[in-house]
């Protein structure tokens, strides 16, 4: 009896061991509360809407997870394998950390969404799940696992932005929105579809003629969005934006008179809808100043002309006239 005693509790001992060493995967079903996620497992843990791997999601939810890795320096990855919620009225929002005032990296809801990726930057990822009244779907099945914590890039916030020099012709430098994070504290322009895209920062010092040229050129990202602000780093207003003005394919460029000599504007660089980042080339020119107004630009200044015996022309203009 005491030599299967020792036995028994050297098995468990061996277990122990082994448990210690060895993570598996396992199925979340939508829950409230939070879960320590376990790293290294093959394959990747599955998680399911509330309505589990068999069923329909129920009406009237509102339930809000989060995932926090177990090995501290590794991010959270998510793939959303299939989904299906009630258009517009049913609504997955995932965010980038503890709760839901962490940066959002996307809203779901519809349908031919899926499959598609979305990687943290902070070790933990919140996920919140709101159904309405009626209409329920099959929900969602995903994959969600431990990934090396992706690269952040110094530009990804206002504050972080990159100083441009308006040069006398073009010269593009490189960029990337590669691992940037959407900018939540700024609410996005109306052009260019940013849908929670990852967007960098640049800074202009306008020159004296108080025109610039912002160029954007062709990378790995073929189809841009762009937009120009006034004001500090922490307090913009949006001036303009553009989706593909350029003449490189559907990059973006804006021009603008009319700017404060030596005050500071901001650029926000995205990829057209959203998508996993990729480089471009970003340049800006200083425009030679309009010429004066003409000094007969309005009635008052007038220029006289005298009556002769025979037509004889004098020479006018109206290069830099304006409307009366």
């Amino acid at each position: 009896m005491e030599l299967k005693s020792l036995f028994i509790k050297a098995l468990v001992g061996v277990l122990a061991l082994l448990s210690s060493l060895f993570s598996f995967s396992a199925d979340y079903t939508m829950a409230p509360g939070t879960v320590n996620l376990a790293c290294g497992v093959t394959p990747a843990h599955n998680f399911y809407d509330p309505g589990g791997v068999g069923g329909n999601y129920a009406n009237s939810l509102n339930i809000t997870q989060t995932f926090t890795s177990a090995t501290a320096g590794q991010c959270l990855s998510i793939t959303i394998n299939t989904y299906n919620t009630d258009n517009g009225l049913d609504f997955l929002t995932i965010y980038d950390g503890l709760t839901v005032a962490s940066p959002q990296l996307a809203l779901l809801t519809g349908n031919g969404i899926a499959p598609i990726t979305f990687t943290g930057t902070s070790g933990s990822l919140t996920f919140v799940f709101t159904s309405n009244g009626s209409v329920t779907r099959f929900g969602w099945t995903a994959t969600i696992g431990c990934v090396a914590c992706p690269l952040t890039v110094a530009n990804d916030n206002p504050c972080g932005a990159i100083a441009l020099t308006a040069q006398t012709t073009c010269s593009y430098t490189t960029g990337t929105t590669v691992s940037a994070t959407n900018t939540t504290a700024v609410a996005d322009p109306l052009c260019a579809f940013m849908n929670n895209a990852g967007d960098v920062w640049y800074s202009l010092v306008v020159p004296a003629s108080g025109s610039i040229t912002i160029d954007t050129q062709i990378g790995t990202i073929t189809d841009s969005g762009i937009a120009i602000y006034t004001g500090t780093c922490t307090a913009l207003t949006l001036l303009e934006c553009d989706d593909d003005d350029s003449a490189n394919g559907a990059m973006s460029s804006i021009t603008r008179a009319g700017l404060t000599p030596g005050s500071t504007i901001f650029i926000r660089v995205w990829q057209f809808a959203g998508g996993a980042g990729g480089t471009f080339g970003i340049c800006a020119t200083a425009l030679a100043p309009p010429p004066p107004p003409v000094a007969n630009d309005n009635p008052c200044g007038a220029i006289a002309l005298t009556a002769q015996t025979t037509c004889s022309y004098t020479t006018g203009t109206t290069v830099s006239a304006t409307n009366t």
